[in-house]
């Protein structure tokens, strides 16, 4: 019993230190990730577009509410369950640069994310960066940004969300070359 309490007791110091460590780490981070997908550019702007296929939180997104549209602003909340996230279009040109702006409803949180399209060998060069700011004021803050101090999850997260674009852009490929036969 004794030593049950000093592995609780251990255990505890750890988790307030990690806590206590978690409020004096930055609030901002930043993850660049490039790809270049086997499709025109032109595929690859529709799939970056089609935000109800493709959402910003990838496959942690369990449901998709449309806000508002118009001209070259979509705004659209992603439920990723525990938390809802505000997805706004800041910046749109055509075919080369889509800037966006994700908010979470629960975390005072927000990310900017940009997305680059070039020309790489016919074939279509993605670049996102994604810059995250958490801002102090709820007691999940420390977590968050020990978790993305301490490991890799906003680049993870990119390269998930492109695993999936290009997954999307693989089987619309698929049915084009179906509907062909």
């Amino acid at each position: 019993m004794r030593w049950f309490g000093i592995g609780l007791g251990v255990g505890l110091l750890f988790l307030i230190a990690g806590y206590a460590l978690g409020l004096f780490l930055p609030a901002s981070y930043q993850a660049n990730v490039s790809r270049v997908i086997d499709a025109p550019r032109s595929d690859v702007w529709a799939a970056i577009n089609d935000y109800q296929d493709n959402p910003v939180t990838g496959r942690m997104a369990q449901k998709i509410i449309p806000l508002e549209e118009g001209g070259n602003t979509k705004v659209w909340v992603e439920d990723i369950g525990a938390s809802q996230i505000t997805v706004r279009d800041l910046e749109s040109e055509r075919n080369t640069v889509l800037r966006r702006e994700a908010r979470d409803s629960q975390v005072p949180m927000y990310a900017t994310i940009t997305i680059r399209l070039g020309d790489r060998e016919g074939k279509t060069a993605v670049h996102v960066l994604n810059e995250t700011r958490i801002n102090n004021g709820t007691w999940q803050v420390p977590i968050f940004r020990l978790s993305l101090f301490f490991t890799r999850s906003l680049e993870d997260g990119l390269e998930d969300y492109l695993d999936g674009l290009e997954a999307d852009l693989d089987s619309h490929q698929q049915d084009t070359l179906a509907d062909k036969n």
